[in-house]
């Protein structure tokens, strides 16, 4: 911080908000003007570049996960797209939750990753997701899917669903518009949530992250982990290698 009240002079902050970059500019630029309501310290055992991508991904785990599926101990947690930054989030939260953790994605898990331990069991989506999913499960499915990947996988989310299960939807690749069996859906008596970040402005994001601040700092969460580190004045080329699938993991933009 630059120009605060004189406690946050010099402090290292981090922050996410559903208004910043959409009807807040500056979010690329070097400096930002925030409400000072909106500044958390950062936890102290993750660096600047990892604290820059934890933020919007754990606070879509938590309100999905935590505020609106309400997922309890004992219960079964599917991760579509489980690599990704989110799904990572996603896998870390089920399981301090008490859940069994199942993990799906086209690309293999690197176990290295802190969040590697928090599942149960991984398969890469080698066969259909629900046939995966009802193999693991002895044809129950999940109490809970978070797709992360959504357009495609909306559907076979949908099929991994046990009874009175509730669907996550984050994202939509490719395909804006899904089509599925509203009878099977009925039967099933499932349940669909949308999970928008965007709802959730920079003050109120402040509340949740330093709630979260306490489990990267005890270990319960490991640091997020950053694919690449581009200066800001790089940020053209950073976004063009994520058009053309050159960077498929988390990205910082340094200034």
């Amino acid at each position: 911080m630059v120009e605060a009240p004189a406690e946050w002079i010099d402090a290292q902050v981090w922050g996410t908000g559903g208004e910043i970059g959409y009807s807040i500019n500056g979010s690329h630029a070097e400096l930002i003007a925030v409400p000072t309501a909106s500044l958390q310290r950062k936890p102290r055992t993750l660096s600047l570049d990892q604290a820059e991508t934890a933020g919007v991904t754990y606070l879509a785990a938590w309100l999905g996960l935590v505020e609106y599926a309400q997922i309890g101990a004992g219960e079964t947690l599917l991760v579509v797209g489980a690599t990704g930054g989110v799904g990572s989030a996603v896998a870390q939260l089920g399981k301090w939750k008490g859940a069994r953790v199942i993990g799906a994605d086209r690309r293999p898990l690197a176990q290295a990753t802190p969040a590697a331990r928090a599942f149960d069991d991984f398969f890469v989506e080698d066969r259909p997701l629900e046939i995966g999913v009802r193999e693991l499960t002895k044809g129950r499915g999940a109490d809970v899917v978070f797709d992360t990947v959504g357009g495609p996988m909306f559907e076979p989310a949908l099929k991994s669903l046990a009874k009175r299960g509730r669907l996550l939807e984050i994202s939509s690749v490719a395909d804006r518009r899904v089509s599925f069996d509203l009878i099977d859906f009925y039967h099933n008596e499932s349940r669909l949530f949308g999970v928008d970040t965007r709802a959730r402005d920079a003050v109120a994001s402040s509340a949740l992250l330093d709630a979260l601040t306490p489990f990267f700092e005890q270990g319960t969460f490991g640091p997020p982990a950053v694919d690449r580190v581009f200066p800001l004045t790089d940020g053209v080329k950073a976004y063009e290698e994520v058009g053309r699938g050159q960077i498929r993991g988390r990205f910082v933009l340094s200034p």
